[in-house]
């Protein structure tokens, strides 16, 4: 019968929807890895913030600068 949603389906839109998600995060991890971007932060960190963006979220993050010389101001 058309039109109705069993729960056969939801639960097999739902093993896709998490085996996308997986996908998507594996994905990210890998190029975060090959931009030796773990150097930087935590690689689960970095990928969630990655995953969150590409689904259009909005992330805030902060810097804490150890060793680093910083510049305030202009460099006029």
């Amino acid at each position: 019968m058309r039109g109705q949603v069993t729960l056969r389906d939801m639960s097999r839109g739902a093993g896709a929807s998490v085996a996308a998600l997986a996908a998507m995060a594996a994905v990210a991890a890998a190029g975060l890895l090959l931009l030796d971007a773990d150097r930087l932060g935590g690689l689960a960190t970095q990928t969630v913030a990655v995953l969150v963006l590409a689904a259009g979220g909005s992330v805030e993050i902060e810097a804490i600068l150890s060793g680093l010389p910083v510049c305030e101001g202009s460099s006029r």
